[in-house]
């Protein structure tokens, strides 16, 4: 076999296996993505009481839901639109997603969110907008 179809054939299946490997993870924090835009999309449509309660018994420990609220209005997260997640990840039971949240404006918010594993469920436990909205990431529920 000529080398240049070696190598041809070396760089296609390295190509493969670093796709295969961004699939895996992206399909593996699928969930952990879902559950973290489904809680944003549920203040904006149900609102903060709806999110409050399906957020995780921690989160609703450190979390008052007349703060929720206020930080809700404050950051206008009741005009959600879309969330991007550029960093997510998973160990064990529990999930972080770092990103942008765009709302209905064209505003965007960089969000980053930790959840925890309920049965078969992702729930919410913490939530930081930088800037904005502090309290959250490793459990400290939504605060300022």
């Amino acid at each position: 076999m000529k080398p240049w179809k070696i190598v041809a054939i070396v760089a296609l299946a390295g190509t493969a296996f670093v796709g295969a490997i961004i699939w895996f993870v992206f399909s593996a924090t699928a969930g952990v993505a879902e559950a973290g835009t489904a809680f944003l999309r549920t203040l904006a449509t149900d609102g903060p009481h709806a999110a409050y309660i399906s957020a995780s018994p921690a989160f609703q420990t450190r979390t008052n839901e007349a703060s929720l609220v206020g930080d809700v209005m404050r950051l206008h997260l009741d005009d959600f639109a879309s969330a991007s997640w550029s960093s997510r990840s998973m160990s064990g039971s529990t999930g972080t997603l770092s990103g942008t949240v765009t709302l209905k404006s064209g505003t965007a918010l960089p969000v980053e969110m930790t959840l925890v594993k309920d049965g078969d469920v992702w729930k919410v436990t913490g939530m930081t907008v930088p800037g904005g909205l502090s309290g959250g990431g490793g459990g400290n529920g939504m605060k300022n």
